[in-house]
């Protein structure tokens, strides 16, 4: 339990570094005391992101792990007798919730992760009562549209349709023809 206090607070302290280090390297030039490559940018994002998925699963396991101690001390100050095979059931119980729930918080701490099972196990629902689906015409999807759930570190869209990526190329190329000329 003190192991997994302890590793959850180192990964705090190095998700403050990193989000620190990211902002710092997203601020403008004129206020970084060094550049950052994109790599560099890159990394720390996919950091922070890394963060957000194991900080569920970290919390999940210390309140798991303490549940079991509150067990373990329980079955030996009260069930002298039947200690070891309470025990050894109590602990296969663990197993299988882990195995279970680890997985699940994985899959939900993402959200395309957690868009895709939920399309999949609508489909497999749909297939297993056989309910009719809809049939969607490929030629009036376009590629941005399926790409909507796309987003920065920040939160900011990625993707667009055509019409809007054309003006907003534009905006940043005469922003940084206008930036270079002074």
């Amino acid at each position: 339990m003190v192991l997994c206090c302890f590793i959850f607070a180192t990964f705090l302290v190095t998700h403050r570094i990193n989000l620190k280090r990211y902002k710092h390297s997203s601020a403008p030039l004129q206020h970084r005391s060094r550049r950052y490559t994109l790599s560099e940018r890159f990394q720390l994002s996919e950091n922070i992101r890394t963060f957000k998925i194991l900080k569920n699963v970290m919390i999940f396991i210390i309140l798991t792990n303490a549940f079991i101690i509150i067990g373990v001390i329980t079955v030996i100050f009260f069930h002298r007798d039947l200690s070891m095979l309470i025990f050894r059931a109590f602990f296969n119980i663990v197993v299988i919730i882990y195995s279970i729930c680890v997985p699940i918080i994985f899959i939900s701490s993402v959200e395309i992760w957690r868009t895709k099972y939920f399309r999949l196990f609508t489909n497999a629902k749909d297939r297993i009562l056989c309910r009719r689906r809809r049939v969607e015409d490929s030629s009036t999807s376009s590629s941005s549209s399926l790409l909507r759930h796309l987003r920065s570190t920040n939160g900011q869209q990625l993707a667009f349709d055509n019409a809007k990526e054309k003006d907003i190329t534009f905006a940043l190329l005469e922003k940084s023809w206008n930036h270079s000329e002074k």
